[in-house]
């Protein structure tokens, strides 16, 4: 061939690429073009490191698009030049982009009464990417529960929120104080409530087996109620009669009672207490496996934390819890009934492996303020000026605290193997086991209702890898959707409520301490309610009047998230 039709044939191919390339180029800018510019959106997020919320999803680049309260289009591809048309376009930068986080486990309904007035900022929740809390947990709920859901159309609030209905809550309302077993006429009311709940659209049933009436209540009333709660498409959860040296048999009761309903279970707060008890944790999973293998569904939730925190009831005996308020009162000021306590709470201490309360912190504690955030052997040193701390002083301070009305406390007493081994031999969920915290000098409460969900990224996935970080937004979103029926939810997809959370995977983290509970996490960019940008701490978000240290508008986009139907 001759050298000038070689040259004028490359010519030619190299012209046909060029046009190629342009004719492509052009296609896909209309491409671009008609699938965003076509739409409109409320908000657009782009060039997001999606997580999606699935078992099985794997993080991608892309975007999405939201129209009044719903993801309406979700795309995979990074955002160069053309825009999607919005009245508010997020560029998350390669941020993360997830579901909101859904707290499992919350008692942020305590804060909420029925007849209250004026907007509810659940602000600590909201600010870790909460956007779903389920309350009504450990026994203890509003026991109207229509009641309960018409307040927020007065009120509003900036987070979801949906209930389960309480079984100590119910039989103080048919039983009061009282600690006989229902008979059958009681057990027919209490049975009555229950459906008069899941009717008005409760997730399921939780019972408190820990807490005074729970701990009365007989085998036979609690699954008739959970029967009627299953009815429904309901779920059991529970606070196990004990998470420390009666674990097991604890374990084997709350599967006996869901086994005997044909009910889901969901241990709440899923741990071990005591140094004496951390060996027992491959018991009760094997209790656990052995009752999946007989069909039955067991979930599992807890906090990444090694200290719980709740009143003095679990370190009473029961002997004592039984009374009622007057006998208390009478065994507390009475040498002789004094004495016996003690020993029946030196009883307990010893069961669990410990010889006093050092480990013990007073969190919330009205007629001495000054003793919050310390430990009882702290406030022994104080009160008798020493410096050497005695056992038998330290429960003489519990008692007193009884005495005058109880106390919330901290105790770090959870076993720190078991909180290792629970995220990676459980596919569990995360709860903050927290009411709505604003920030005080009324209370010294545990850092988890401010970091429980940025905290468990930060330790478990980031700096442990013990996890993926799209199976741990899988655990905090699509997993708990599903366990409690909440229809679409939990999921970055087309049709999805958009509950949304933008974070940054490398400073992600909880600030909140033991000292100073209330400090707000770190690492969140924005959080989205219902289509509702809740969280906006982008540079260019001006600072609304509160005190929690980041943007949370004044916005109130929640609602009342009814069980889905079977």
């Amino acid at each position: 061939m001759p050298h000038k039709d070689r040259n004028r044939k490359q010519r030619k191919f190299i012209l046909w690429a060029i046009l190629a390339a342009i004719f492509f180029s052009i296609f896909s800018a209309a491409y671009q073009f008609l699938r965003h510019w076509s739409v409109s959106y409320d908000i657009a997020i782009i060039n997001a490191n999606i997580h999606d919320g699935t078992k099985e999803g794997k993080g991608y680049i892309g975007g999405c698009g939201i129209q009044g309260n719903r993801i309406v289009k979700t795309w995979k591809s990074r955002t160069w030049f053309l825009k999607p048309r919005a009245k508010q376009l997020i560029d998350a930068n390669g941020a993360d982009l997830s579901p909101g986080f859904i707290d499992t486990h919350s008692h942020a309904d305590l804060s909420i009464g029925n007849s209250g007035k004026g907007k509810i900022r659940a602000d600590n929740f909201v600010g870790q990417g909460i956007t779903t809390v389920i309350v009504g947990n450990c026994g203890n709920s509003h026991v109207d529960i229509p009641k309960f859901v018409r307040s927020f159309d007065d009120r509003k609030i900036n987070i979801n929120i949906a209930t389960l209905i309480g079984l100590n809550s119910i039989r103080k309302k048919v039983m009061f104080e009282s600690s006989a077993p229902a008979n059958a006429s009681e057990i027919a009311s209490m049975c009555e409530m229950i459906r008069g709940g899941m009717k008005a659209g409760a997730l399921g049933a939780s019972t408190g087996l820990a807490y005074p009436p729970g701990i009365f209540a007989s085998r036979a009333e609690i699954i008739a109620q959970l029967k009627v709660a299953k009815e429904y498409g309901g779920i059991h959860t529970t606070h196990m009669r004990s998470e420390g040296e009666r674990i097991k048999s604890a374990v084997e009761e709350v599967i006996d009672l869901s086994y005997s309903a044909n009910i889901p279970l969901l241990i709440s707060h899923y741990k071990i207490m005591g140094l004496n008890n951390c060996i027992q944790f491959d018991s009760i999973k094997k209790l656990i496996l052995q009752a999946r293998s007989k069909d039955m569904t067991v979930y599992v939730d807890y906090y990444p934390y090694t200290a719980s925190s709740t009143n003095l009831s679990i370190f009473l005996p029961d002997w004592y819890l039984a009374m009622d308020r007057k006998n208390k009162s009478k065994y507390l000021n009475s040498p002789a009934g004094w004495s016996t306590l003690k020993a029946g709470v030196k009883e307990i201490l010893q069961k669990e492996g410990f010889n006093d309360f050092k480990f013990a912190t007073v969190a919330y504690y009205p007629p001495h303020r000054h003793w919050q955030g310390k430990t009882l052997e702290e406030i022994d040193r104080l009160q008798r000026n020493t410096t050497v701390s005695s056992p038998d002083a330290q429960i003489d301070i519990f008692l007193e605290m009884e005495n005058h009305g109880g106390a919330q406390m901290i105790y770090h007493n959870i076993c720190p193997n078991v909180m290792k081994r629970i995220p990676i031999e459980e596919e569990s969920m995360i709860g903050t086991d927290s009411a709505i915290r604003y920030e005080n000098t009324e209370s010294i409460p545990h850092p988890r209702g401010w970091g429980a969900f940025p905290r468990f990224i930060k330790q478990f996935v980031r700096e442990e890898n013990l996890l993926s970080l799209d199976e741990a937004i899988y655990r905090m979103t699509g997993l708990p959707s599903h366990v409690f029926k909440l229809e679409n939810r939990g999921r970055i997809q087309e049709g999805y409520y958009a509950d949304l959370v933008i974070f940054d995977f490398n400073t992600i983290q909880d600030a909140a301490s033991y000292n100073n509970p209330f400090a707000p996490p770190r690492g969140i960019k924005y959080v989205i309610v219902n289509g509702s940008v809740v969280v906006d701490n982008s540079k260019s978000s001006t600072k609304p009047d509160n005190n929690s240290g980041i943007n949370i508008r004044d916005v109130y986009p929640g609602v009342f998230i009814n069980r889905k139907c079977d």
